[in-house]
């Protein structure tokens, strides 16, 4: 790890752990802090990829609680893409969605344990996932087959999305390719989790609604956003979360938590269950910003 004191990316900030989450009308606001300083660079490597995320260092248990995987874009955005290496137009995965429903089960305890599963394994299931072709088409395609029910999940809609024999046997498929190539942790891991719900038949013919109760995960009745990124170049600052089809949604930001102004006219993009919104000018120094709907 390199640490460098000229960082300029962010920090984010989660409820209850940090306290800047808030309840408004039945929503939960998120607030992040993008700075221009006071926080450390550190440079994550796998193979020959690399990534670099800013933590913010006034707060130590932020740094002693985040995975660097989960912060790279880089690196994470490569994972996402995995078969674009062989040439094919694989539909575009929402990192933002996945990071959504990641912060989603942390309400839980249950799934605040399958969260800190999976972030224990996720390097050895990355080197298999790079060394073998096949496996990464197969984990593309179960991203792309899952993520409109996760996004329905996301946006308090969750009935809407059956779960159909085809996806679990989608699911199933890659779950034993990678128990042949497995450590024993990992194999005993993936083999216990797909035991407790037999051979994951349970979720045929459920909703995604019920596929949370079943994993003991909150299935919202609102929409749930969550900021996944923000970045500060160029003197423009861009904030990223999963995207709720049919809402609108505004970006404000803060200088001190109190008084909040609606950013006006910042430039929107949108794709796959992703939303993207750029302040192009920003004021300097520290600022806090939210997405609301």
């Amino acid at each position: 790890m390199e640490w460098k004191s000229d960082c300029r990316i962010l920090a984010y900030y989660e409820n209850p752990r940090h306290g800047l989450g808030t309840e408004v009308g039945g929503d939960y606001l998120q607030t992040i802090l993008v700075s221009d300083y006071g926080c450390c660079l550190v440079t994550a490597g796998f193979g020959s990829l690399s990534a670099q995320v800013g933590i913010y260092t006034t707060d130590d248990c932020l740094f002693k609680n985040y995975d660097l995987t989960a912060c790279s874009p880089q690196l994470s955005a490569a994972t996402a893409r995995l078969n674009q290496a062989q040439g094919n137009a694989a539909p575009e995965v929402s990192l933002p969605a996945f990071y959504a429903l990641q912060s989603l089960m942390k309400r839980t305890p249950e799934g605040q344990r399958l969260v800190d599963l999976y972030w224990q394994h996720t390097a050895e299931v990355l080197r298999l996932l790079w060394a073998n072709s096949l496996l990464r088409e197969q984990a593309a395609d179960i991203l792309t087959t899952f993520q409109p029910g996760v996004a329905a999940l996301l946006s308090g809609n969750a009935q809407s999305s059956p779960i159909t024999q085809s996806m679990i046997d989608q699911l199933n498929g890659l779950w034993s390719a990678l128990i042949e190539k497995a450590s024993p942790a990992l194999k005993t891991a993936l083999e216990q989790e797909r035991a407790r719900f037999n051979n994951f038949e349970d979720f045929v013919n459920k909703d995604f609604s019920q596929w949370a109760g079943l994993l003991e995960i909150p299935a919202p009745t609102q929409p749930w956003i969550f900021i996944s990124s923000a970045t500060r170049e160029g003197g423009r600052i861009t904030v990223e979360c999963n995207d709720i089809p049919g809402t609108d949604l505004t970006l404000w930001r803060s200088g001190n938590l109190s008084s909040w102004e609606q950013v006006l006219n910042p430039e929107v993009s949108r794709s796959t269950h992703t939303i993207r919104f750029i302040d192009p000018a920003p004021p300097a120094g520290s600022v806090f910003y939210q997405i609301r709907r």
